[in-house]
């Protein structure tokens, strides 16, 4: 208060229009505000990145699709296949959720769900004709392989 008392004071002597101490008190406060906020999301360090390294299977509208991904630490790289083709896929981890970049059959954001042997990236977004499958999956690869007998 005392403090909003002498920017009133300060604001008269130059000729400021004149303001109420309400006014000053807000000022005052609007400009401690930002010292007293919480640290940003940018300022804290992320939450730990889910293991998505591996190969993983496609099931349901993406049952013609594998990804091949490796991992360092939030970074991720890879390959997604179609069939006979393939396309180099590169991507980013915050927690559980995988944002890829831009590739020639679109971008994916997937979401991985379980642990270990039941683990699945859910696909929940994305641009592109794959990301047109929202809600299907990608399983983990049994045995090295994504052959029909693997998936259940």
């Amino acid at each position: 208060m005392r403090l909003a008392k002498r920017h009133l004071a300060a604001l008269s002597r130059y000729g400021a229009p004149r303001i109420t101490l309400r006014v000053a008190l807000c000022l005052t406060l609007g400009a401690a505000l930002p010292a007293m906020q919480p640290a940003r999301a940018a300022d804290t360090p992320e939450s730990p990145a889910a293991r998505v390294a591996g190969l993983w299977c496609g099931e349901g509208l993406l049952a013609s699709y594998r990804l091949e991904l490796a991992q360092q630490a939030q970074e991720v790289s890879g390959k997604i296949h179609r069939r006979e083709r393939s396309w180099p896929i590169t991507g980013h981890l915050e927690g559980a959720r995988l944002t890829t970049e831009e590739t020639p059959v679109g971008s994916l954001v997937l979401e991985r769900q379980g642990e270990r042997e039941g683990a699945v990236l859910r696909l929940v977004g994305g641009k592109g004709p794959v990301a047109l499958a929202a809600g299907t999956r990608f399983t983990a690869a049994k045995g090295g392989d994504c052959t029909r007998a693997d998936k259940t």
